[in-house]
């Protein structure tokens, strides 16, 4: 059995109100979930839940049915209880503007005690789940842009270079890729000089 999939859970008419992805247990559990989530499990009771999913080769792939769901299911109008628009990281939660204004401010200023630092110190102890792993270049690239990263083009006396990511163009044409980043981002003086001489820019693949 994979060990990634997309799921929808359904109202006893079999009506989807959730899409989600990730491993079987998760698809067929109905606890630990968000609060949408539990108030439309109260009003419809938890015996009634209906639960449909696929098995998805890769991660890839079930992040990419989770979203396509997700936006078909939107567009016929049916009301979901998802956060986010789905997709690698499940990062896409887009706050309003008060809500945005609300946390700044409940925020500002706010210094943590000594104590509460120490807490939070011994909470990342130990926390290595992700040292050392190591992922193939194709999900490298789809990582990237899930989190909006673009092409890096890089020339220098007539020679073009086009590197998927930071990290390849920096280690491409030996540069720091932190150093790279700020003048891809225009924060160096000069925006795309003086690294290594290599003239650097974003590729645009908005229309790709």
């Amino acid at each position: 059995m994979s060990e990634f999939f997309a799921y929808v859970h359904c109202d006893k008419n079999l009506v989807p109100f959730y899409v989600g992805r990730g491993t079987y247990h998760r698809a067929t559990t109905k606890s630990k979930r968000s609060e949408s989530y539990n108030a439309k499990k109260s009003e419809i009771g938890a015996k009634n839940i209906q639960i449909g999913y696929m098995e998805c080769s890769t991660l890839e792939a079930s992040c990419e049915l989770e979203a396509g769901l997700i936006k078909c299911l939107t567009r016929m109008g049916v009301e979901l209880t998802n956060r986010a628009k789905g997709g690698l990281g499940g990062g896409s939660f887009e706050r309003t503007a008060e809500q945005n204004i609300a946390m700044s401010e409940a925020t500002k200023g706010k210094v943590n005690s000594e104590e509460t630092k120490r807490k939070m110190a011994l909470g990342k102890m130990g926390n290595q789940w992700n040292v050392g792993k190591k992922y193939d270049d194709e999900r490298r690239i789809v990582m990237s842009r899930a989190r909006g990263g673009q092409p890096v083009r890089c020339e220098k006396d007539g020679e073009v270079r086009i590197y998927p990511t930071i990290n390849d163009a920096a280690k491409g044409i030996g540069y720091d890729s932190g150093n790279l980043s700020r003048a891809l981002r225009g924060m160096a003086a000069k925006r795309g000089k003086g690294c290594n001489g290599w003239q650097v820019s974003f590729v645009d693949i908005t229309d790709a």
